[in-house]
């Protein structure tokens, strides 16, 4: 299995062990795992994931509307997400998961 272009990939379900191993080492190596998102990102993500608006959000975490739009924003056109679907939210919840702190 070769994988190319930036991740994450689609691949398909009948992946054999090792070019699932291959995947997820890669994937290890990927942008996502070296971006170092911000401590209002991740608190900005976690609402979202936990289902929050942005009013909510500014109340409990005091940052302005604005920025927390900008935020949400931001990163969406870095990994090319579009609205606020089932995948932008789960990759929100991602982001959020790479701090230990959660």
């Amino acid at each position: 299995m070769r994988l190319s272009g930036p991740f994450p990939w689609l691949i398909s379900e009948k992946i054999g062990f090792s070019e699932l191993y291959l995947c997820l080492y890669e994937a290890g190596k990927s942008m996502f795992d070296r971006r170092d998102f911000s401590e209002q990102e991740l608190i900005v993500f976690r609402y979202l994931c936990e289902g929050y608006s942005v009013s909510q959000i500014n109340k409990l975490a005091g940052l302005s509307e604005k920025h927390i739009y900008y935020l949400r924003q931001k990163t969406k056109r870095m990994f090319g997400l579009r609205g606020n679907n089932a995948a932008t939210m789960s990759f929100y919840l991602d982001i959020s998961k790479l701090n230990r702190r959660w």
